[in-house]
């Protein structure tokens, strides 16, 4: 009997059998006040089973607790390894970066070398001088007009309106001193926007490029639906569209400042969960972002953190920005059934809709006669008889919530039945409980519990009779009632409302009730079905 049998475990049954112990008396007197204990002597089989039971449970919380424990080490070892992994990542890429910077810089001289003795040789051939030595700058201009594309008309393009004209400015070798002038000549109607530049800023083209672009250039956000919804244009070629969605994308990744592999990765998937988001969400992370995009750790941080302050739920992710549309026939809402059937394996429990017993069926409830006692004729058009119908409608609602400290009307009284009441347990601490048939989730006042207040759950509304409504949380916890036949507990594992608002220790729903009692009954039921 006492085979791999610990002190706690004898402890555990001579606590739940009503004996005061502590865990510093010795295994020799657990033992012997366990041999004596009545409940032993009246049904020793039961404790016996109670302790092969209780001993069967801690080893699996201990075996579960050892794989808890090598799971954690086997997700520091990995992340050390990722760790390990970016830092060497990082270092591959400095060293690349530095390459190429040293590359670059070789390839600058030897274009300012080059540079040089073509300018000892001859003058630019784009460049062309009057008498006095001065350039023609109507020349340059054209020439350069030749090899740009237009003004644009949408912000999207102006990338596209740049890099033509700077590789135009290169191609005709235009001098930096005349390059903001032909860029001004060439904007036409749009140079409006410089009247906010200095005047002596205006010979300096990257600062005009720049104030154009702060003015015409579209945000990161609208460039990449420019990108998702670009279609090819009426006699484009295939290749024109490809190298304009190139450009496209080139242009947003510059946006948003990408130039490596993993950030271009990064930007991939934030965009996608950004694309995921409904509307309130969108909104709020792009306020946060600002100018800048957040990486994907951080932006769905933020998505959490908002959703925990909205008291959003995770359990029905919705896109409204999506609709999604099905090929089966629209049912109304009020003809839709739910159907029984069978999911991964879990049968779906029948019950009855009128006082939502799982032990019938509407059609054989013994209370749908006394619910259509108090409900008067649909055709009965008598005012004296509609009065009589509001008066009984409120006193349903009265007695439904089993709320006998407001009630006054004696007629309403009369209605009512006596309190059934019952001794459950919960977290090993007897509670006497309410059935009420007007509750739609059973609920414990907090001070009983005061464990279930620290546990994590979502929040619900209660609506009482009269009016108002009080927040409650939710958890999940296992309900246990000591059969009085062959004293074995029966358990149900369901949700509950904690608050400290109820008047009185417990309330508890009809179908947890009949689960409670008529265990054994209800799995016949179900199984014949």
């Amino acid at each position: 009997m006492f085979k791999n049998v610990k002190k706690e475990d004898v402890v555990t049954v001579l606590t739940e059998l009503g004996e005061t112990v502590n865990i510093d008396m010795k295994m020799g007197d657990l033992k012997q006040k366990l041999l004596t204990n009545n409940g032993y002597l009246e049904d020793a089989q039961f404790v016996k089973d109670f302790l092969i039971s209780t001993v069967e449970n801690r080893k699996t919380e201990e075996e579960n607790c050892k794989q808890i424990e090598e799971n954690r080490k086997q997700e520091e070892e990995n992340r050390k390894q990722e760790e390990e992994n970016r830092k060497q990542e990082e270092k591959i890429r400095r060293e690349e970066t530095q390459r190429r910077i040293e590359r670059e810089h070789e390839l600058e001289l030897a274009r300012i070398r080059a540079t040089r003795n073509d300018e000892n040789r001859s003058p630019p051939p784009s460049v062309t001088s009057n008498g006095d030595g001065d350039i023609s700058l109507d020349k340059l201009i054209k020439g350069v007009e030749i090899l740009t594309i237009p003004v644009p008309r949408k912000t999207e393009s102006w990338n596209l309106f740049f890099d033509s004209l700077e590789r135009a400015y290169k191609h005709k070798k235009v001098p930096e001193e005349f390059q903001a002038e032909i860029l001004l000549k060439l904007l036409d109607k749009a140079s409006n926007v410089l009247v906010y530049i200095k005047e002596g800023d205006l010979k300096d083209y990257a600062k005009v490029k720049a104030l154009i672009l702060k003015e015409f250039e579209p945000t990161p956000q609208a460039c990449l639906e420019n990108f998702r919804k670009a279609k090819r244009n009426s006699g484009e070629t295939h290749i024109q569209f490809v190298s304009r969605l190139t450009s496209t994308w080139e242009y947003y990744c510059k946006l948003r400042k990408v130039e490596y592999y993993e950030s271009l990765k990064e930007l991939i998937i934030s965009d996608k969960l950004f694309q995921a988001l409904d509307n309130d969400t969108a909104s709020h992370i792009c306020l946060k972002q600002g100018e800048k995009w957040l990486r994907p750790q951080e932006l769905a941080k933020e998505c959490d953190i908002y959703f925990g302050a909205k008291q959003k739920s995770f359990d029905e992710p919705r896109n409204d920005l999506r609709r999604t549309f099905s090929s089966e026939k629209y049912v109304p809402p009020h003809q839709r059934r739910e159907i029984s059937r069978r999911d991964n394996g879990i049968l779906k429990r029948k019950e009855c809709f009128v006082c939502g017993s799982l032990l019938h069926l509407a059609r054989e409830c013994p209370d749908k006669r006394k619910r259509n006692e108090f409900m008067p004729k649909q055709n009965d058009k008598n005012p004296h008889k509609n009065s009589n119908k509001n008066r009984s409608a409120n006193q349903e609602a009265v007695v439904a919530k089993v709320d006998s400290s407001h009630l006054q009307s004696e007629s309403v009284q009369n209605l009512v039945t006596p309190l059934k009441k019952i001794n459950i347990y919960i977290h090993s601490k007897e509670i006497e409980a309410i059935i009420d048939s007007g509750t739609q989730i059973s609920i414990v006042h907090s001070s009983l519990i005061p464990d279930l207040q620290d546990q994590e759950g979502s929040k619900i509304l209660l609506t009482p009779a009269f009016d108002g409504q009080i927040e409650a949380k939710i958890c999940r916890v296992s309900i246990y009632y000591k059969n009085s036949g062959n004293n074995f507990f029966n358990n149900v594992d369901t949700l509950i409302a904690v608050t400290d608002k109820l008047n009185v220790p417990c309330l508890i729903t009809p179908g947890i009730y009949e689960l409670l009692v008529h265990s054994a009954d209800i799995s016949h039921f179900l199984m014949t079905k």
